[in-house]
């Protein structure tokens, strides 16, 4: 089996690829899976329910490499659409999600 999940650059290209002329938006909680869904054109949702400065060890808690973390800190608004405290709030946001998925 050629099982690759995230954050493989060809997780994201199988998913668009089984939907073609498709948007998606990849819902997730770590930094590290959204540079390969940017890559794809994807809207992307972070899910923070402990926002970064309150957590003492949050550049380890997001990945074992800190500097990767560190990047990915600092890349943030570049590879995030929209930030949730919890998943259940993404009904709240769903109009804005869908227009700009449109836009893009």
């Amino acid at each position: 089996m050629d099982y690759e999940g995230k954050p493989a650059d060809s997780a994201y290209a199988r998913v668009m690829a089984d939907y073609p002329g498709m948007r998606a938006v990849l819902v997730d909680d770590r930094l590290l899976n959204f540079p390969p869904a940017r890559r794809a054109n994807m809207i992307t949702v972070l899910i923070e329910e402990t926002p970064v400065q309150e957590q003492p060890d949050a550049y380890a808690a997001l990945t074992v490499f800190h500097e990767e973390a560190k990047l990915l800190q600092e890349q943030r608004a570049e590879l995030v659409d929209f930030t949730l405290r919890r998943v259940e709030e993404l009904d709240e946001i769903w109009d804005e999600v869908v227009a700009l998925a449109g836009k893009r």
